[in-house]
């Protein structure tokens, strides 16, 4: 049931980023239209100084008081969804118009009908250039579609007119010899209804293509987004180095290889005393708090969150490829846990609850690393001695008395990757003995 509210939730968001591209989109468009229509009327004063031109002029200032109008309803969010769809049709209904009427303030007007030689039509073109902005192939088709209707009715009341000739008259079906045609064809009350005919499909048809590719675009950013949504609810579980890797491969991780890597155990202690106390949703939240801080403290510095082990976790640093800092990587790592864990207990302080200790373990070497489990179900992991070590100096700090214990190794190691490596606080010890280990291991500990 819970799958399902979070799947309805995730359309939700989408729906709204999309309704908010939607918005931002109008809007853009808007401002453009405005600035276009600007510009059209400085060049018409500037270009063509004539009185008839007051005709355009007015229609540019209805256009741009339309916009305006769309503006300020759209920023205020006024109306409903169904607004722009009715002001998409509004838009082209007054386009078609304007194109069909002609202009009465010319000395000697043409016949009506010879408006439709100027193949104005094409000027639809750019409604439905300003429809895209929106990425709702709804708007292309009410802008586009409304335009075009309004477009094939003054054809036909055009056509009706009694001093208009038509190729469906007779005059023209029987006309003999290409002078003949010709000189029909040529009278400024002439529609070839055909010719008009074409230019109304190929409007129409650039609409519905054009209302597709906004669809095909639209269905492309909503499946960009179901990835990149399904790449971060991926990072939740697994390391973002892990997910990139992933993602640039159509394969898992790779064979099973030996490579060096710095491996860290975070472990709380007397978690177990700790929890008997506590109420189950109280150790759950102290167990999501914990850990959210530690996993912050690895991927912060290039580490791999190998897994949770209850109140403990462990980190590799170096997987799933080597890198040249991973012993720092894994240092630093470590002391933000560390800072982590002090504002942490300083709020469980401030709640009256007692503070918890820590203890951290890191080894480097050699491990087998690579994917474990079958067809179906993956782990990437690290396998060996190396992981061992790390493990028991976790368990070791508790008898040392110290919150972390770094081996030797991991100090060499961390010498040949800087000059001066911060060992600010670590002291060195005697050798040591580790538990499943025939050879003693220099620990050092760390002061606090």
């Amino acid at each position: 049931m819970r799958a399902l509210d979070d799947a309805s939730t995730t359309k939700q968001r989408i729906k709204g980023a999309f309704a908010r591209a939607e918005w931002q989109g109008l809007t853009t468009a808007l401002w453009i239209r405005l600035a276009a229509l600007i510009i059209v009327q400085l060049w018409l004063v500037i270009a063509v100084f004539e009185i008839w031109t007051i005709f355009y002029h007015g229609w540019i200032l209805v256009f741009m008081l339309l916009g305006a109008i769309q503006l300020y309803l759209l920023q205020r969010g006024v109306g409903g969804p169904w607004l722009v769809y009715v002001l998409a049709v509004v838009d082209g209904v007054l386009v078609g118009i304007a194109l069909l009427l002609p202009n009465p303030l010319l000395v000697e007007p043409p016949p009506p009908a010879m408006i439709l030689r100027y193949a104005n039509i094409i000027f639809v073109f750019v409604l439905l250039a300003g429809a895209a902005f929106s990425y709702n192939p709804g708007l292309v088709l009410c802008a586009g579609l409304s335009a075009v209707i309004v477009w094939r009715i003054g054809v036909s009341l055009l056509a009706a007119r009694p001093d208009v000739i038509t190729s469906m008259d007779p005059i023209w079906n029987e006309a003999v010899g290409m002078e003949a045609t010709v000189r029909i064809f040529l009278d400024p009350n002439f529609i070839h209804l055909n010719m008009q005919d074409k230019k109304v499909f190929v409007v129409v048809l650039v609409t519905f293509l054009l209302a597709a590719v906004v669809r095909r675009a639209r269905r492309l950013v909503l499946s960009q987004v179901t990835i990149e949504r399904a790449r971060t609810n991926l990072a939740r579980y697994f390391s973002p180095n892990l997910v990139d890797e992933l993602a640039a491969q159509d394969r898992p991780l790779g064979a099973v290889r030996r490579q060096p890597v710095a491996v860290l155990f975070a472990d709380i202690q007397g978690f177990t005393e700790l929890s008997e106390a506590m109420p189950p949703e109280r150790v759950v939240d102290l167990l999501r708090s914990f850990h959210e801080r530690m996993e912050t403290a690895v991927f912060a510095h290039d580490g791999t969150l190998d897994k949770y082990m209850g109140d403990g976790l462990m980190a590799t640093f170096g997987t799933p490829n080597p890198g040249e800092q991973d012993a720092t990587n894994a240092l630093l790592s470590a002391r933000r846990m560390l800072a982590e864990l002090d504002m942490l207990n300083a709020e469980r302080q401030a709640s009256g609850d007692p503070p918890i200790a820590l203890s951290i373990g890191i080894h480097y070497g050699p491990v087998v690393q690579g994917d474990i489990g079958g067809g179906r179900r993956l782990e990437f992991t690290v396998l060996g001695d190396t992981v061992n070590v790390a493990s028991r100096l976790e368990a070791m700090t508790r008898e040392l008395g110290t919150p972390l214990a770094v081996s030797s190794d991991v100090v060499e190691k961390l010498r040949r990757e800087r000059d001066q490596p911060d060992l600010s606080g670590l002291i060195e010890g005697a050798p040591t003995s580790v538990r499943g280990r025939s050879q003693e291991l220099v620990v050092w500990t760390l002061t606090r």
